[in-house]
């Protein structure tokens, strides 16, 4: 099966082949298989996808509505509302009013800026269906993009009372919390976050630097502890691990908890790594670290 990676490389190879040479079958394996993996890239779905619709849209088959609306998302995301007008024709012809239709012509409205018009239609989405989860994103997603952040992390607060096992809404609304400063909050959305991937180095990071962020010897000790796992997991190139063990080590300076190993052990540990990491990454800067971590 084709990586991303390849299938990014045929698309771009296509930017160089004439219209006339190219071949609408393998496009609509190429939209076919960034939909599998989950991949967005917009400029060239739009470009090769749009092509696609317009000239040979009988080779898609049963898929022309698949490819119809990754094509209009594309569009949307490159703000080619033509582009979109035309995918969105297509579908609503076919399947009139019905809820993935509304969906996307509330993600159109969106696109233009008629947030108003988008509620509407999400709200009465979520009257007819209280679990559209789908509709429920878009909605929490407008308030935020209009900066209504506190109506945002009430809407999402809710949606997690239903869905709580959505390790993404966890992530968006430590997010959220972290634009406001509520490092506690965030770090408990974070500990939710590390109970559903516990072996996700980056969620180790991002609670130790939240608990760093508060302050204070117990938090201090905790955010070394979790920075050292996020090294444990991923201990090749975690630049960020390393500084954050340096600097928690540094407040711990000293000190010794019971059965732990000396803060001074775990300085000159994470200063000789990280002076390691620069004099293979980035030699020019391996004066500039070992002067800092000093």
């Amino acid at each position: 099966a084709m990586s991303d990676v390849d299938v990014d490389r045929q698309l771009m190879q296509l930017n160089e082949t004439p219209e006339r040479d190219r071949d609408p079958g393998v496009v609509g394996t190429l939209l076919r298989r960034l939909r599998e993996l989950h991949v967005r890239r917009s400029d060239l779905v739009a470009r090769h996808g749009g092509w696609v619709l317009r000239t040979h849209r009988g080779v898609l088959g049963d898929e022309v509505y698949n490819v119809a609306e990754q094509v209009f998302l594309a569009a949307l995301d490159i703000h080619d509302m033509e582009l979109a007008g035309e995918c969105l024709s297509l579908v609503r012809r076919t399947f009139p009013g019905s809820t993935r239709v509304r969906r996307l012509e509330a993600m159109q409205y969106e696109a233009q800026g008629d947030w108003d018009r988008a509620l509407e239609v999400y709200s009465d989405l979520l009257h007819t269906d209280e679990t559209d989860v789908v509709s429920m994103k878009r909605w929490i997603a407008v308030l935020r993009a209009q900066g209504r952040v506190d109506e945002a992390v009430a809407k999402l607060c809710d949606y997690l009372k239903l869905f709580q096992a959505d390790l993404a809404a966890w992530l968006e609304l430590a997010d959220m919390y972290l634009s406001e400063m509520d490092y506690a909050r965030a770090a408990f959305c974070l500990e939710e976050a590390l109970l559903h991937a516990p072996h996700n180095y980056l969620f180790h990071l991002k609670y130790a630097e939240v608990l760093f962020t508060l302050g204070g010897p117990e938090n201090y000790r905790l955010a070394r502890k979790y920075f050292a796992q996020s090294l444990d997991l991923k201990p090749k190139d975690n630049a960020r691990a390393l500084y954050g063990l340096f600097l928690t080590s540094s407040y711990g300076k000293g000190r010794r908890d019971k059965e732990e190993v000396p803060t001074e052990k775990i300085l000159e540990w994470s200063r000789q790594q990280l002076v390691d990491l620069y004099r293979q990454k980035a030699p020019e800067k391996v004066e500039i670290v070992r002067r800092m971590t000093e």
